[in-house]
């Protein structure tokens, strides 16, 4: 198990633990304050999951297609997993949301 792996399990379980911890409170501050921390660590856990790298989305359209049936060329897009943006070829990481990007030879 990587680090980042690890990360991410330690963070499920704080919010886990914080939420089992504050079921029962009776004071509205105590649940806020759970609340925020709940919220905190999940921002925390969506920004250490995309630190794992995906494998893009790739697919090939025909553009130009023409009323005769003429095919025009085929045109190859990369999209980013995560949230859909397009990619370059030799990105590393997605520039609109982050997410590490596995390289394809």
């Amino acid at each position: 198990m990587s680090i980042v792996e690890r990360a991410i399990e330690s963070t499920k379980n704080r919010i886990h633990y914080i939420k089992t911890n504050t079921e029962n409170s009776e004071s509205r501050r105590h649940i806020v304050k759970a609340d925020n921390q709940i919220e905190i660590q999940k921002y925390i856990l969506g920004l250490l999951e995309k630190e794992i790298p995906k494998s893009p989305v790739i697919y090939t359209e025909n553009e130009f297609t023409d009323a005769d049936g003429n095919r025009g060329m085929k045109v190859t897009y990369i999209e980013c997993p995560s949230c859909g943006s397009d990619l370059e070829v030799n990105d590393g990481c997605c520039i609109k949301c982050g997410q590490k990007i596995i390289e394809e030879e």
